[in-house]
């Protein structure tokens, strides 16, 4: 997997010098191919989000729904979720939680209180919590965008080390659309010809 991701990596960075102008979407990509059956994706979001802030997070991943084009979609079970952190027995897969700095229910790692990461991808249980200390006037629909995007790519590929892609690890050079590239790296983790996503061009 990690070397057929390498090769991907390495023709990318070729194709993406030719890319032409930014676009907001390609026009409708055909569906995947006949029989092939939608996977979905249960979430959770935590309570203690504003509804502004839900609305932010729906619409990133209702635009990931558009991006994948039948491949898989997301359903929101709740987003009222308030989980007792000092209960162990209770684990979500893909809760997106809100901590901050100064009233967060979970202990942070030393890695994460170090780093200048507006938000945070769990691998192992595919849940996201978002830094809301560090947000400030940022666009969470943006971040959001970025660490859905790791349910599709994390593991093997963390981030994609190209400007304009929205894998890209810094939150100024990320678009608020599913890239080429990034759509390419979906499909090559994920076993999905990304040819049928619907995606926008890199700058």
């Amino acid at each position: 997997m990690r070397s057929g991701v390498s090769v991907l990596f390495a023709l990318l960075v070729g194709c993406v010098a030719c890319a032409g102008p930014l676009t907001s979407s390609r026009p409708r990509a055909p569906l995947p191919e006949p029989g092939y059956h939608t996977e979905y994706l249960p979430v959770w979001i935590d309570a203690k989000f504003s509804d502004k802030e839900k609305g932010d997070i729906r619409a990133a991943l209702d635009a990931w729904d558009t991006a994948l084009n039948g491949y898989a979609q997301f359903i929101v079970v709740s987003d009222k979720i308030d989980r007792p952190a000092d209960d162990p027995a209770v684990t979500i897969r893909r809760l997106i939680s809100k901590q901050g700095l100064t009233f967060n229910r979970e202990p942070m790692s030393p890695e994460t209180l170090d780093t200048p990461e507006l938000a945070h991808y769990d691998p192992d249980a595919d849940n996201i919590m978002v830094l809301s200390d560090r947000i400030g006037f940022r666009d969470l629909h943006i971040i959001m965008m970025h660490e859905i995007g790791h349910y599709f790519i994390s593991p093997p590929v963390m981030h994609v080390l190209i400007k304009g892609s929205l894998m890209f690890p810094s939150y100024d050079f990320q678009p608020a659309c599913v890239d080429k590239v990034t759509a390419m790296y979906v499909g090559e983790v994920q076993k999905w010809d990304w040819r049928h996503m619907v995606y926008c061009e890199i700058p």
